[in-house]
């Protein structure tokens, strides 16, 4: 996968859609990206262009994309991260780290706040860009106790090229343990 999460990535279920039949077609040659609920069923799929084609995401007919990794809520002690996509975090499960993905810059929904009751420490992490500070700020809007993390670059690109080490001191500078 190139992006240093191979067997998380796996573990994930995440695959390539290959020789699929006429009702995936749609979908060859994407990234598989499926959403479980805490009880292993998988809810929806999210497709992602590998080239740089568009539209880069679709996903299944009739179906809402909902927070990615929702049962790290169950999971998480006092520190949850959320994150602009689903690559960031897999690669913050593979440190360890409790984290919710949401489904791009602008998908944020007020009502996801509920989600997050009960966890103290609440880490947004948008990318660093435009896009990024505006999903801060939106989370930030709706769960006031939510802390910007900073990082040079998103989450994996930053795991993949100097490791763990400064995605965790971002996350303590930003008050969360682990």
């Amino acid at each position: 996968m190139g992006r240093g999460i191979a067997d998380q990535a796996s573990g994930a279920g995440l695959g390539e859609v290959v020789d699929p039949d006429l009702e995936w077609k749609p979908y060859e040659g994407m990234l598989a990206i499926p959403y479980w609920l805490p009880n292993g069923e998988c809810m929806s799929i999210k497709f992602r262009r590998m080239d740089q084609g568009t539209p880069k995401y679709l996903n299944t007919s009739g179906t809402t994309v909902p927070p990615y990794n929702v049962g790290a809520v169950l999971k998480a002690q006092d520190t949850i991260v959320i994150c602009e996509g689903e690559i960031e975090v897999i690669t913050l499960s593979a440190m360890g780290i409790p984290a919710i993905g949401i489904a791009g810059a602008n998908a944020w929904k007020p009502h996801y706040s509920r989600l997050l009751d009960g966890i103290d420490n609440v880490i947004v992490a948008g990318d660093p860009d435009e896009a990024g500070r505006k999903f801060n700020s939106d989370v930030q809007r709706h769960v006031p106790r939510a802390v910007p993390m900073y990082l040079e670059r998103d989450i994996n690109d930053t795991y993949v090229d100097g490791g763990s080490d400064i995605i965790l001191a971002a996350i303590e500078k930003a008050g969360g343990s682990y």
